[in-house]
């Protein structure tokens, strides 16, 4: 009986131990294989900064050579950016045996032994969440229109949707969202702020500063998780105060005037991302944008009845963009998510455009006048002091600006 009851002792601690050693190794091996799937996407996350900084290069190369050619191939360098990437990298059916070879040759000799997929979109076609509270009124009225067209163009083209939320007042969320922003105390709702959030029990809620995340929005007064999945994809906290035709989605073009429907919005992204034509790609300018609207639909895109919120249209190269890597090993998945924003280019791009609205704005006539010179019988004017030589600029080097980060 005592040897008995030894082997039976000595049989549990070997199971025991066995277990113990079959859960230690599946956890261990889940760690490495989260750690492997983690620089697999930190890889793809550096392949997306340098292919940021080299069209940001090839921008600056252009520029300087001929500004107008790089209007005329912008779209061919916005492919830098534009397409995914994934290693190892998906073999198309059509290609010769010789390539697909050499593919498969490359993929063997690689260190990487996880995956990974990299998307890179721009923050200049969405909203700018904080121009709602802009300095400049016509922007931040222009803003909270957009926002709340965004909402009701839901209403009107979804019918569950419309049917749960039809008797919203979406104004009044609108507000929150400045008062959230705004410097003051008061609520454009009535009272004061913070009776709105009483349940946080901070004095810190509202903020009343610009938003620094979009996650930020579920703290809202009015905010749920329904409405903050309709908005997140279309807003940003890193714009540039304005709309860039070339690359906005479909809601954000309707948001512009009511003029554009459903099926304009989805004729424009098509025409813009085009190449049946040698007139189709990526409009040009401002008025090659109204001359597409007014040609094809009819639509009025005088300056009294389009557009009528000043909402600033870009048509330029992008700022700001977001960078989206996905890294796979085994059955395990991260992702790193980061903006990165152009601090340098963007300034001068700002300063144009308010420039621009301040002008807008002001009656003709109502600038300051030229002060004439004491030089020349025929000088009128003050000349110009001379402006520093674009072509001398430093083009980009080092890994571009990032400014948010974050890790899942």
């Amino acid at each position: 009986m005592v040897v008995t009851f030894s082997v039976m002792v000595m049989m549990f601690l070997a199971i025991e131990t066995q277990r113990m050693n079959i859960v230690e190794y599946a956890v261990s091996s889940q760690s490495i294989n989260r750690l492997r799937a983690y620089y697999a996407s930190k890889a793809g996350l550096k392949i997306g900064l340098l292919r940021v900084l080299l069209y940001k290069q090839a921008l600056h190369s252009l520029a300087n050579i001929d500004k107008e050619q790089l209007k005329a191939n912008k779209q061919y360098l916005d492919l830098i950016w534009q397409m995914p990437f994934s290693w190892p990298p998906d073999i198309p059916t059509d290609l010769s045996a010789v390539t697909k070879g050499e593919i498969n040759k490359i993929n063997k000799e690689s260190f990487m032994q996880g995956q990974y997929v990299v998307t890179i979109d721009t923050e200049g076609s969405k909203i700018d969440l904080n121009s709602i509270n802009h300095p400049i009124e016509s922007i931040a009225k222009a803003t909270r229109e957009q926002i709340l067209s965004i909402f009701n163009n839901k209403v009107e083209g979804d019918e569950a949707f419309g049917e749960k939320y039809r008797n919203t007042n979406f104004e009044e969320l609108v507000f929150h969202l400045v008062d959230w922003v705004d410097e003051d105390r008061d609520s454009l709702n009535g009272g004061d702020e913070s009776s709105y959030y009483s349940n946080y029990d901070s004095d810190f809620i509202p903020p009343n500063e610009p938003f620094k995340t979009i996650e930020e929005l579920r703290l809202v007064e009015g905010m749920n998780e329904e409405l903050y999945t309709l908005l997140k994809q279309k807003i940003t906290v890193y714009g540039v105060s304005g709309i860039n035709i070339n690359h906005a989605q479909a809601d954000i073009l309707k948001s512009i005037d009511p003029q554009i429907t459903d099926e304009i919005s989805k004729s424009i992204i098509e025409y813009r991302n085009g190449s049946e034509t040698p007139e189709q790609g990526p409009f040009k300018d401002e008025k090659d944008f109204l001359d597409y609207l007014s040609t094809e639909f009819s639509i009025n895109t005088e300056e009294s009845t389009f557009n009528t919120q000043k909402i600033p249209l870009f048509f330029e190269t992008e700022f700001n963009f977001r960078i989206k890597s996905y890294g796979m090993y085994s059955n395990v998945s991260r992702e790193i998510e980061v903006v990165t924003f152009d601090f340098e280019n963007l300034k001068g791009h700002l300063a144009e455009a308010f420039k621009k609205q301040d002008a807008s704005s002001k009656p003709a006539g109502s600038g300051p006048k030229p002060t004439p010179t004491t030089t020349g019988s025929n000088a009128t004017t003050k000349p110009k002091a001379p402006q520093k030589d674009e072509k001398t600029s430093p083009a980009p080097t080092g890994r571009p600006h990032i400014v948010y980060w974050e890790e899942t």
